[in-house]
């Protein structure tokens, strides 16, 4: 180590951390090893038994992180974490790594979009649901059809960013039906996340439907958003439910259509991409087409 002032090697920052593993009792000297990551990069890292971490297998930890770099190779020696303090999930929107999905600019917008939701609860329950494991590992890669629209990997990312920013954009929406068009253009395909294996639908999509699995996953959550806001609670269960369709007298129905046209529109928008020479994915602007 070099004779560098120690205070000069203490970073306090906010941090993503993931992946724990614990090392030890048989090995000298007991550890946990960790990775840590900002919207701008990554790092390994690791801490000693005396701090207090999750146990392996818990999920990313949205945190105040205090870092102690006694790196002699930079390029292969993990940073220490000393110190950690949790801050709100909603802290995950300025953190997710740009590189998570291959798409430039789409976590970011996508973050951006969600900090701008007006409720609260609703910003809460976007937190969480990308904090889910499986989320957090497939939203961002994952392709929003087999075969059909945002084929690719990103797409359901691409697909979903693009409805959500052009139902932002429809005139006469007050605050509280902008918040739930966004949040629903978010969610109205997330269950493609557990729909597909092997390269095929698999026998519970086929059977139920993509929609009913994104439901079914998100049920809990949509429980504790109507303990904190019955009213937005009530309407977005509504149209992950699909009971918005039952009937055009719904309160929910006219929201639900708003966003179905916008699916509509972005489906009917990559299928058209894809069938031009040398396609290129579409650019995203904060402007409806």
């Amino acid at each position: 180590m070099s004779s560098i002032a120690w205070w000069n090697r203490v970073f306090v920052m906010p941090t993503l951390l993931t992946g724990f593993r614990h090392y030890g009792p048989n090995i000298e000297p007991e550890f946990t090893s960790l990775r840590a990551s900002t919207r701008t990069g990554g790092w390994e890292a690791v801490a000693w038994p005396s701090m207090r971490l999750p146990d392996e297998g818990y999920g990313t930890v949205v945190c105040e992180a205090t870092f102690f770099d006694a790196r002699d190779d930079l390029a292969r020696d993990p940073l220490t974490l000393v110190h950690w303090e949790p801050l709100p999930n909603e802290a995950l929107f300025d953190l997710i790594p740009e590189n998570r999905c291959s798409i430039d600019g789409t976590v970011e917008q996508t973050c951006e979009l969600m900090k701008s939701l007006q409720s609260d609860p609703l910003r809460a329950l976007m937190a969480s649901v990308l904090l889910m494991p499986d989320v957090e590992i497939g939203y961002w890669t994952h392709p929003a059809s087999l075969s059909h629209h945002h084929a690719h990997s990103g797409g359901l990312a691409q697909h979903s960013l693009e409805v959500a920013v052009a139902c932002e954009n429809v005139r006469g929406l007050d605050a509280w039906q902008r918040d739930l068009v966004i949040a629903y253009a978010f969610l109205h395909d997330l269950g493609k996340l557990w729909c597909y294996a092997d390269g095929a639908l698999t026998s519970e999509a086929r059977r139920i439907g993509h929609e009913a699995i994104g439901y079914q996953s998100l049920k809990p959550k949509l429980k504790r958003l109507r303990e904190s806001d019955e009213r937005s609670g009530a309407t977005l269960e509504a149209l992950l439910s699909g009971a918005w369709k039952r009937t055009c007298k719904h309160p929910a129905a006219a929201l639900g259509d708003i966003v179905r046209a916008m699916d509509r529109f972005s489906a009917a928008k990559s299928v058209g991409n894809a069938a031009r020479p040398s396609p290129s994915p579409p650019v995203m602007t904060t402007q409806s087409d």
